[in-house]
């Protein structure tokens, strides 16, 4: 997801509700922030055997989109290479 670096830890743990991932915040153990070149990631850490409700919520796009985010995993998918001149 794109969003403004505020309130990451909020934005990951009410994704992760609308989402249905978890029905509450209770059900995450841990969020992190890492900070890196090409931006931030929040990685988060649920608690219990949640992987089901985590795989049956993937999002994956077949076609092409207007962003070009959707179906990336990692901030390096996300980065585009620089062309040589």
């Amino acid at each position: 997801m794109m969003a403004t670096p505020a309130d990451l830890e909020d934005f990951g743990i009410g994704f992760s509700i609308t989402e249905g991932i978890v029905a509450h915040a209770g059900e995450i153990g841990g969020v992190e922030l890492i900070h890196g070149d090409l931006g931030v990631e929040v990685r988060m850490w649920l608690e219990g055997d949640r992987t089901a409700s985590l795989a049956a919520r993937r999002r994956a796009m077949v076609g092409p989109v207007g962003c070009g985010l959707c179906g990336i995993e990692s901030l390096e998918q996300a980065g585009r290479k620089r062309r040589r001149s």
